[in-house]
């Protein structure tokens, strides 16, 4: 429950980004592996949690944990963002013919959505058990 709520709010496709943008490179495997492994901590807490005293207090100490979690990066995240001029930007096209195996990536993108419509598609047949 709390990672499906997490990901439907868009913190950590959030929390991704800041990552990729604001962590030197030479760390940021470690940072997204803590972020992946939070965000499975918190499926399996809160499937726990869920199983052990049902989906509303759940519902109440996920909200509460986003709260704080929200107040913690409004208050000690600081971001250093340079804005890209428009001139500079590069097109799709050109991004997509930039990479080193253009179908790979596209074959990871075919595997994320498929993943992503499976577990999307019994989250509801499981929280009516």
């Amino acid at each position: 429950m709390a990672w499906l709520l997490s990901y439907r709010c868009g913190f950590i496709p959030n929390a991704n980004a800041l990552i990729a943008t604001q962590v030197p490179r030479h760390r940021s495997g470690w940072a997204l592996g803590t972020l992946s492994t939070g965000g499975i901590s918190g499926a399996l807490i809160g499937g726990l949690l869920a199983d052990q005293y049902g989906l509303r207090p759940v519902f109440f100490i996920t909200a509460t944990v986003l709260f704080i979690c929200f107040l913690l990066t409004l208050f000690c995240v600081r971001e250093q963002f340079t804005p890209v001029q428009k001139k500079d930007m590069l097109h799709a096209r050109q991004v997509f013919t930039s990479l080193k195996s253009p179908k790979l990536i596209l074959s990871l993108f075919v595997t994320t959505m498929i993943i992503q419509i499976a577990t999307g598609s019994i989250a509801p047949i499981l929280t009516q058990e």
